[in-house]
């Protein structure tokens, strides 16, 4: 729930949608103004609950470009679930409720 709440406060998944691509947590952080530091470990934390992709595959799981850095991307049903505020199946919501429910 944190890390999708993290998400849509931040525009996060948004971002990575728009990008046909993908992107890498640098560009991510860039275009979201935050540190890359705290991109890199929230991207894989939604690798590891399967709310972001990594491309291509490699043994421990992570997608390797030639110069050693990791690029994230979403999937259709992805991109509905997590981006799409006009889907019936968006869920950001949810999250923000229960973020705010155990705050109070």
């Amino acid at each position: 729930v944190q890390l999708m709440y993290i998400c849509d406060r931040l525009g996060l998944f948004r971002l990575v949608a728009e990008a046909c691509s993908g992107l890498t947590a640098a560009e991510l952080a860039t275009r979201a103004g935050c540190h890359v530091r705290y991109v890199e470990t929230w991207c894989q934390g939604c690798v590891a609950h399967s709310f972001m992709e990594t491309e291509p595959r490699v043994p421990d799981g992570a997608a390797i470009l030639e110069d050693g850095v990791r690029r994230y991307w979403l999937t259709a049903a992805q991109r509905e679930v997590l981006a799409d505020e006009s889907s019936r199946h968006f869920q950001c919501g949810a999250a923000q409720l229960f973020s705010a429910s155990a705050q109070a």
